[in-house]
């Protein structure tokens, strides 16, 4: 059985704690528990983006279903974008 995801909110203080920048992104349940510091690597460059804080984290879901919600998203972007 493949690892389970949760889809979690992100949290990176910016400007010497003057604000937040936030994004969403599916973690493996183990790192994915609010407070906890995590990395994210960039796909285009091989880079880690470091000192990201998980905000929320949502119910575990499959690898299965958490693919293929990928996949939904990327067929309507091919439809969609002009």
């Amino acid at each position: 059985m493949k690892d389970r995801y949760c889809f979690c909110e992100l949290k990176k203080a910016v400007g010497n704690n003057a604000g937040y920048m936030k994004q969403w992104s599916y973690l493996p349940e183990k790192y994915a528990r609010v407070g906890k510091v995590v990395g994210l690597k960039n796909r285009e460059t091989g880079e880690w983006d470091e000192d990201w804080e998980v905000a929320f984290a949502g119910p575990a879901r499959s690898y299965e279903s958490v693919h293929a919600r990928a996949n939904d998203w990327k067929n309507q972007r091919k439809v969609s974008d002009v």
